[in-house]
């Protein structure tokens, strides 16, 4: 007589999505936080280092990182919640305006805050600005295919949605780059004189500062050649100089998503 040994069913742990994201994004804050730490402000007034804004900043992104953290340990221990936001993610998806408002804003708050939080004169305040702006994108990521269970999950967005979305930003770009003066510490001025050189006398050194870098400035490559030519085409000007760095973005983040979506999938891409 065979006796057969009682098998046990295996369980697989599955981790859901939102409590597995809001650990990351809790590390990364906590990054983005000690990058901070780094910087030395002007004119300080909190610890001989830090403005009162710095401060602000720091605090904001302690109590990010705790909180993220927090709502992590919390959601992955009731099941209940992440299964309800689930439910009201995909009910809202269901109303035909919301993925386009949510491409929309997201496009409009990211322009936002490349034009109006801080500079990009300092290391902190760039990846400070980066942070921010990933926060943005990653949220709307989560909006937009948090609980969907097709595969890929970026699948039902659908291409006019983003097209229509990110059209509001573009739009928006064009009209400030065309009447907006010289922005504060960005040097516009610096970049624009390079291609003014390099068409008019074939060198790569900027014309302000004339004398301080020599006249094959190493700081050029392709994109500069492109906006000699770019300029020699439609005109020189702030504006001018503007629409072709929206343009060699644009056609930057287009490749690079082509080329991503070959390596690997369109999930991937988006």
């Amino acid at each position: 007589m065979t006796t057969s040994t009682p098998t046990t069913p295996s369980t697989t742990m599955t981790t859901h999505w939102l409590p597995y994201s809001l650990r990351i994004w809790s590390a990364v804050s906590l990054v983005m936080f000690l990058v901070m730490t780094t910087h030395q402000s002007d004119a300080p007034t909190i610890f001989a280092r830090y403005s009162n804004l710095i401060a602000f900043v720091l605090l904001g992104l302690l109590t990010l990182t705790v909180v993220t953290y927090g709502a992590a340990g919390y959601l992955s221990r009731h099941d209940s919640r992440t299964e309800q936001v689930d439910r009201r993610l995909r009910q809202w998806r269901t109303i035909r305006v919301v993925p386009f408002l949510i491409v929309g804003l997201t496009g409009i708050a990211v322009f936002a805050v490349y034009l109006f939080v801080l500079g990009d004169h300092l290391p902190t305040y760039a990846a400070l600005r980066a942070f921010l702006a990933l926060s943005i994108l990653m949220l709307a990521l989560a909006m937009l295919t948090g609980g969907d269970t097709s595969t890929p999950p970026t699948r039902k967005i659908k291409i006019r949605i983003i097209i229509i979305g990110l059209s509001i930003p573009v739009l928006l770009a064009l009209f400030a780059s065309t009447i907006m003066p010289p922005l504060l510490k960005t040097d516009e001025a610096f970049t624009l004189s390079m291609g003014i050189n390099l068409r008019d006398f074939g060198d790569t050194a900027p014309l302000i500062y004339k004398g301080i870098y020599a006249d094959h400035y190493a700081w050029g490559g392709l994109w500069l050649r492109g906006l000699a030519l770019w300029i020699q085409v439609v005109g020189e000007g702030l504006a001018q100089g503007r629409h072709y760095i929206l343009l060699a973005g644009f056609l930057a983040t287009t490749l690079t998503g082509i080329a991503t979506a070959r390596l690997y999938d369109w999930a991937t891409a988006c």
